[in-house]
């Protein structure tokens, strides 16, 4: 039995729960096709091609291929050599004999007669036969032979769940040829060990999660399936289709490169001709005839678009993907897609030339990013633009939804989150090369998939457009409209916060004092949390417009933090303010409006998680001077800009320090100077804590359990007190009450072993004194 990571398992699995309903409404055909291959399936049938037809025709899904529906070459065989087909599939199905033998026997036996069969039958029209059984088809008749014993799956999907959860198989099993014999029932090995695990697994920590599944299914579903592996194999299919990204985004690719394979008649031996046209029309209907004059891009623009509802949109891509006889799943959402409807690609008469011309550059340029295919490339986009009378930013819509880890759109969203984000600015006029450089600038800076950063591009667009509100018409520059804040009191504090009301004054006092408080603490003492409150505190509101947080890191530099020169879409620089100098200029901006009124100004509240991760000195450069309490005020000039740059009064500075980590950096004297410093300890004792879990009596004995631990620590010379455990690992924002025993197995026994590295005895130790204690 391999290892695996249970912590990124528990991961797929909390969030499969959360889509559960969604992602079974998108399977369920499934079970409906094991259910009609149960009620056709008669290896005596006096003919044999339709029984297998009928019995087959569900699940070919799992049967296909992006060139050819495997169930197709059986039917095939069935219909030349019926006896000889029946035969090896008396034997795959033979439970008495072992299973490597019978996958050898079936796949030498089937290439043998699909060979033959090509040989013999060719000018009869046997021209879709395939000339092997992957494993992935085998895996699948095994499947609907013996549901109880077997598994299909999914080559691609499950090399993808292995990656997730850090399988120690993942390699030996990627290295294996799937469609070579010699590999074959090794690797179908692997696959029956890893669904095995995932089984063991839901049955000791999830039983819920089965629970669930059966609720969902009807008896005669349930009753199928009786072994819970067609569960397993849903949970595999969607840790990487549905769970992992916006679940379109790989279906999207599956159906470009086949529709590129259609239009270069890269085909083998299927006739694109019949099906573009089968295609096109279909979709047509499906998308109630908004399409004329379809291809690529105007076909995934109606399909993803603004025009259909989502209902219709995964029917559209369900009948797409059969039609297609690509191996992918229907999409359960359609997050991240920026808003588009055909009638936006249309243009002049040849626009469907251009657009056809410009998806095939563009699948060109994601295979194989050259300098002949990116020349291809803004030939055919500006080409497109200028002779085939289309829009450039529908375009690039279209094309992100072709390809959508390749190319972004130029949407108005996605350009001012990326704006935001990244101070990068959009092309002010796009063409092909204008479009590449922009495209070559954002590749560099996002490490996550473009689709997740468009789908985030949306979800900030309420935010943005605040900030980017423009001037009244009066000509007045007025301020961006905040959102709605509630006020914030004492009481609220308390309420929140595990501090009595001494620990309150004093935090508070130092902020007025010195207006640069550090909270320090070892992690789980409830900094992060803490310091937003402590914010709003000062503010008596929940205002967010007021308060900023950023995170340090190894990389953050003056650049980010001050003033930078950052890059623009034409190759170019251009100096830009970084965070805090952005914050201090609305904060300043509120002082001058404050004394125009004749009143104080409103405070801002800076945070700053991790303080200690970069090279504080040199992240604050000249600004060390300027954010001390008796500098406010004073003006020096900005390496960068040669303006005048100040740190206002009504700034407060929180900072927030980890305790524990060794390869943290020291705050230097110069800083600490400037800075206050309040401890954040556990509050494991204190009484509000404690009254949340009241509840739960085996919760309260692992937190006494650890409080003495606590004292373990404390008193260790090579740990004490910067190393106690906090109480936030026993919180959860639901308010509901964790489990005692995942905390213990996959949160503290990790910390403890890092703590005692070089004393592992003495880690098991502890970690056995907190299992004994639930």
């Amino acid at each position: 039995m391999g290892t695996f990571n249970e912590v990124a398992l528990e991961s797929i699995l909390s969030r499969y729960e959360n889509k559960m309903e969604l992602i079974r409404e998108t399977e369920i055909y499934k079970w409906e096709a094991l259910r009609d291959f149960k009620d056709a399936w008669n290896l005596d049938s006096p003919n044999l091609p339709e029984m297998l037809k009928a019995s087959l025709l569900g699940f070919a899904q799992y049967l296909s291929s992006p060139v050819a529906y495997h169930f197709i070459s059986l039917i095939e065989l069935s219909k030349y050599y019926p006896n000889q087909t029946k035969g090896e599939l008396q034997r795959l199905s033979d439970e008495s004999c072992r299973l490597d033998d019978r996958i050898d026997s079936f796949y030498r036996s089937t290439s043998r007669l699909l060979k033959k069969c090509l040989e013999e039958h060719a000018e009869d029209g046997a021209s879709l036969v395939r000339r092997y059984f992957p494993l992935q088809a085998i895996s699948a008749y095994l499947t609907l032979l013996n549901p109880r014993q077997h598994y299909y799956y999914k080559d691609e999907e499950f090399q993808d769940y292995l990656q997730i959860i850090e399988d120690e198989r993942a390699g030996a099993f990627k290295s294996l040829t799937a469609d070579q014999n010699s590999g074959m029932a090794a690797r179908y090995r692997y696959v029956t060990e890893a669904y095995g695990n995932l089984i063991a697994f839901l049955n000791k920590r999830h039983p819920a999660i089965i629970e669930k599944s059966d609720s969902l299914l009807s008896p005669e579903f349930a009753a199928l399936d009786p072994n819970h592996h067609f569960l397993a194999q849903e949970i595999v299919f969607s840790a990487s289709t549905y769970l992992d990204r916006p679940s379109w985004v790989r279906s999207s690719q599956k159906i470009s490169e086949k529709l590129c394979q259609i239009h270069e008649k890269d085909l083998g031996e299927e006739s694109p001709e019949r099906l573009e046209a089968e295609l096109y029309s279909t979709v047509s209907k499906g998308a109630n005839k908004l399409i004329e004059d379809a291809d690529p891009l105007s076909f995934l623009s109606a399909a993803l678009g603004t025009g259909l509802p989502e209902r219709e949109k995964r029917e559209l891509f369900s009948r797409t993907i059969r039609l297609l006889r690509i191996s992918a799943n229907t999409p359960i959402d359609f997050n991240g897609i920026p808003e588009i409807t055909p009638s936006e690609l249309n243009g002049s008469a040849n626009a469907r030339e251009h657009r056809l011309a410009l998806f095939l550059a563009s699948c060109r340029l994601a295979k194989s990013d050259t300098e002949k295919a990116r020349s291809e490339f803004t030939g055919a986009f500006n080409r497109a633009i200028r002779d085939g009378g289309l829009n450039a930013r529908p375009l690039t819509v279209a094309l992100f939804l072709s390809n959508p880890s390749y190319f972004l759109p130029l949407d108005a969203d996605t350009c001012l989150y990326f704006e935001k984000k990244l101070d990068i600015k959009p092309p002010k006029v796009i063409s092909g090369e204008t479009y590449l450089n922009y495209l070559d600038l954002i590749y560099r800076c996002v490490p996550e998939s473009f689709a997740s950063a468009v789908y985030s591009a949306q979800l900030c667009k309420a935010s943005l457009s605040q900030r980017e509100a423009g001037p009244e018409s009066t000509g007045k520059p007025e301020k961006a409209s905040r959102p709605a804040s509630v006020k914030y009191s004492r009481a609220d504090f308390l309420s929140d916060v595990y501090l009595d009301e001494a620990q309150l004054d004093i935090v508070l006092g130092l902020l007025n004092d010195k207006r640069n408080l550090i909270l320090q603490g070892a992690p789980g003492t409830g900094k992060t949390y803490a310091a937003r409150r402590i914010a709003y505190m000062l503010l008596g509101n929940t205002d967010r417009d007021r308060v900023r947080m950023v995170q340090f890191h190894q990389s953050t530099s003056y650049d980010d933090f001050v003033y930078g020169y950052r890059p623009t879409a034409d190759g170019g620089f251009e100096p830009r303010e970084g965070t805090f100098s952005e914050f201090c200029r609305a904060a300043r901006e509120e002082c001058t409006e404050a004394a125009r009124e004749g009143r104080d100004a409103l405070p801002y509240a800076f945070i700053i998680d991790e303080i200690n991760r970069a090279n504080v000195s040199k992240v604050f450069g000249e600004l060390l001077m300027c954010i001390e309490a008796d500098h406010r005020g004073e003006e020096v000039i900005n390496p960068v800009s040669r303006a005048p740059f100040s740190v206002p009064d009504n700034v407060f500075i929180i900072g927030m320090m980890n305790t524990a980590d060794r390869s943290l950096a020291l705050i230097d004297y110069a800083l600490r100077r400037r800075f206050s410093f309040f401890e954040m300890r556990s509050a494991l004792e204190n009484a509000s804590f404690r009254g949340t879990l009241k509840d739960s009596p085996s919760m309260l004995k692992l937190v006494d359990a650890v409080a003495t631990l606590n004292r373990t620590i404390e008193d260790d010379p090579s740990l004490g007190r910067g190393f106690e455990i906090g109480h936030s690992y026993f919180c959860r924002n639901s308010g509901t009450v964790p489990d005692p025993d995942r905390i213990v197995e996959y949160e503290l026994a990790p910390l403890l072993r890092e703590y005692w590295f070089d004393n592992p005895r003495k880690a098991e130790k502890e970690i056995s004194r907190l299992r004994e204690s639930i």
